[in-house]
């Protein structure tokens, strides 16, 4: 059998105060009560990321969510706005086709065109669309795509080549220099508030999806 590593309990992993802020990040997750989709699934595999000290996989999985959320508010915006007497059949064909462009990735449905939709609406408010646009733009991008240059330049002193953006050279780049450490630092010292704030922003507007959901 390979010879995999075993995973620590955090308690070997991070010193107390991060491991208090992880226990009440963790208990925030768990508290989320989606009534629909696929948010409860996400929110388990963040607070196992957190369990095992998998603070990339656990950024990662956050941002998605975070992402699927804010499609899930333009969605029951649209369905507030374009069926105020429920649904007819044919009105949930339309939906779907509504929720099927969204998900395609549609021009008009780019994320932060959603998001400033949702602050001109007055659905979320203009700083909490700040706060999840640098999640967007400075989390969920680079390490989604693997531009693991760019997400350590913005978050650390650290001098790095930018001639391009390539997620091999990337890779290959920190690896040679031993910049996966630097990785490593910046994520640790990072995670953790990007995850506030996520998981912050999910709390605030999840009750009133909710309540249009149970409708």
């Amino acid at each position: 059998m390979a010879n995999f590593p075993k995973i620590r309990p955090i308690e070997q992993q991070f010193e107390n105060e991060k491991i208090i802020k992880i226990r009440e990040i963790q208990r925030q997750f768990q508290s989320l009560r989606f009534q629909t989709g696929a948010g409860p699934y996400y929110t388990k595999e963040v607070i196992k990321c957190l369990e095992a000290g998998l603070l990339l996989a656990a950024l990662q999985v956050a941002t998605a969510l975070l992402e699927l959320f804010v499609r899930d508010l333009l969605i029951i915006e649209i369905y507030k706005k374009e069926f105020p007497e429920g649904l007819t059949s044919s009105d949930y064909r339309k939906l779907g086709k509504i929720e099927k462009d969204i998900e395609d990735g549609h021009p008009r449905f780019y994320f932060n065109k959603i998001i400033s939709e949702l602050a001109k609406d007055n659905i979320i408010k203009e700083q909490d669309r700040e706060k999840i646009y640098s999640v967007y733009k400075n989390v969920r991008i680079p390490l989604h795509h693997g531009l693991t240059r760019r997400f350590v330049r913005l978050f650390s002193k650290v001098e790095i080549d930018d001639e391009n953006d390539d997620p091999l050279v990337d890779t290959i780049f920190l690896r040679k220099s031993g910049r996966d450490h630097d990785l490593e630092e910046v994520l640790e010292d990072n995670t953790l508030n990007y995850l506030i704030i996520v998981v912050d922003f999910i709390m605030r507007y999840l009750p009133a999806t909710n309540e249009v959901l149970s409708n």
